[in-house]
């Protein structure tokens, strides 16, 4: 758990998106724990603190979660929330969203070895092994397209036109490099 918070902390931290404080940590704390399936989780209020005292000091997996269901039951009942959106809707929308590859807080217990007994190490080897194929030169161009049609979509992008260009010419020679097969290739030989 704690691998997996400090994790989650440092990938916070590269991004300098948020100030990150200890209620913060006490709340990923316990999101961490419901998805390991321990409701009965108590957050303490640092590192290296241990005990009773301030075990009870910090706030729990289920009232933190019945804290976001009140919460949610107020925006409902002033008209804040559109009809048929639930509360579960509410909490997965991150979830579905389409953006550059961001680890899940699954991902992250996962890769610190806390989850279905998968370890660090696995985790990296499956990622190690799964090496993206070559483009095909069709694949190649439509990205260039798509490349060209983004710069070309807004005004002052000469310079990435012309490298796109550049590159363009580079990689041309590579993608119509092919060898004229003979006839003779084709038939069973000797």
């Amino acid at each position: 758990m704690e691998e997996a918070l400090f994790a989650w902390f440092m990938d916070l931290r590269a991004k300098n998106s948020i100030p990150v404080n200890g209620d913060l940590l006490q709340q990923k704390a316990c999101s961490f724990a419901c998805l390991l399936g321990d409701n009965e989780f108590k957050a303490s209020p640092g590192f290296g603190t241990l005990g009773p005292e301030t075990a009870e000091a910090g706030p729990d997996c289920a009232s933190a979660v019945h804290e976001d269901e009140d919460a949610w039951e107020h925006l409902r009942s002033v008209d804040e929330v559109p009809t048929g959106i639930s509360f579960s809707d509410y909490v997965n929308a991150d979830a579905n969203a389409v953006t550059t590859e961001v680890l899940t807080d699954a991902d992250m217990l996962r890769l610190v070895g806390s989850v279905e007994g998968v370890t660090a190490e696995d985790a990296a080897d499956d990622a190690a092994g799964a090496e993206a194929p070559v483009p095909t030169p069709g694949q190649v161009m439509d990205a260039l397209d798509l490349l060209r049609h983004f710069a070309g979509a807004h005004e002052g992008t000469e310079d990435p036109l012309d490298a796109l260009q550049t590159y363009e010419k580079s990689v041309r020679p590579l993608l119509t490099k092919r060898t004229q097969a003979k006839i003779t290739d084709f038939f069973g030989g000797k």
